[in-house]
């Protein structure tokens, strides 16, 4: 009985996962480098199937259910939960000849998009709807909705890397920057470049040394960053390490930084 129950349940699930209609106003869209954009709106609901292709990322080629949500009156964003937040791939935008579109291609930048009829001849919403629920059994949403902190920390030090090039190109000296990552929840992580925020310090030494030869010297009393989320900015040395409390809210944090190397 238990296993009798258990089909009717799936199958009374996936009847409902596919009973939407895509509308025949869906259309493909085109950027540089041979990015495509498929929108297929859902039909009676403010929602749309979003697949993006031609991207150096896992989310190429994944159907995405989006809500599109209204911004600003002028302004529809196509949004689905994407590495911990939820996100829009496609903005919708008014203009004076029309509506016009761009997308966020994921860790990469925002493109604009134009109608491609070609591609858009050879679209099959059959296809397109069979995919999307194949992927979505298959769980490649789910795993995507979830927050890579993985690749969030490699992208972190990417930055830390180059941040530590500038300073030891201006100011001729080493300086590593150290992020206590037990100090970045999943939440935080996903809403915020935690790179970003922990490389200020360095990039600012090294900005100053290109500007006034006279940091180089105060630089090379420095080895270390050790960068940390905190409730308040702070900055002191402690010997040779430059110990960084940062947080989001916190204001012109350059400026702060700066200020604190001038004064020593």
């Amino acid at each position: 009985m238990w296993f009798k129950g258990s089909i009717i349940v799936m199958l009374c699930w996936v009847s409902s996962a596919s009973s939407f209609e895509l509308s025949e106003a869906s259309k493909v869209y085109a950027a540089n480098d041979g990015i495509r954009v498929v929108i297929a709106p859902i039909q009676g609901e403010n929602k749309a199937l979003l697949q993006m292709t031609g991207i150096h990322h896992p989310a190429n080629g994944v159907v995405f259910m989006s809500d599109i949500v209204n911004r600003d009156g002028s302004v529809k964003a196509y949004q689905f939960q994407r590495d911990g937040k939820t996100r829009a791939m496609v903005l919708q935008r008014q203009g004076w000849n029309g509506d016009f579109y761009e997308a966020f291609v994921p860790d990469g930048p925002k493109v604009s998009l134009r109608f491609d009829p070609d591609a858009n001849e050879r679209l099959s919403l059959t296809v397109l709807k069979d995919t999307y629920l194949q992927q979505q059994a298959e769980g490649r949403q789910a795993e995507l909705a979830k927050l890579d902190r993985t690749s969030r920390i490699e992208h972190a030090n990417r930055l830390l890397q180059r941040s530590a090039a500038e300073v030891q190109q201006h100011c001729g000296s080493s300086l590593a920057t150290n992020i206590d990552w037990n100090s970045i929840d999943d939440t935080l992580l996903a809403d915020i470049s935690a790179g970003g925020f922990c490389a200020v310090v360095a990039s600012e030494l090294a900005s100053l040394c290109r500007s006034d030869e006279r940091y180089r010297e105060l630089a090379n009393t420095f080895t270390d960053v050790s960068c940390q989320f905190s409730d308040r900015l702070h900055l002191v040395q402690n010997e040779q390490v430059l110990e960084f409390r940062t947080n989001r809210s916190e204001p012109n944090q350059q400026e702060f930084v700066r200020s604190f190397f001038r004064n020593l």
